[in-house]
């Protein structure tokens, strides 16, 4: 989460205040026996920054390779 609000060029220190609230949602998911939901939710940022790609890059937005294979993990995760 730290790293993708660093990308949508969030101010650091807010950056590690949303990192460290994102973290705090994966408790909820480990004390209900959700362990690979977890996993998911530690790859979603990443899938978000995939997002970014396709809206800050108009000449190719589509970064085919990172999106392929952030997709395949989340897949194979879930």
């Amino acid at each position: 989460m730290y790293r993708l609000a660093l990308k949508a060029k969030v101010n650091e220190v807010i950056a590690i205040l949303l990192a460290i609230l994102y973290l705090q949602f994966g408790i909820v998911a480990g004390i209900l026996r959700f362990n690979f939901m977890a996993w998911s939710a530690a790859l979603a940022p990443y899938a978000m920054m995939q997002v970014l790609y396709m809206i800050e890059d108009k000449k190719r937005p589509i970064h085919w390779l990172s999106l392929a294979l952030i997709m395949a993990l989340i897949a194979q995760v879930h």
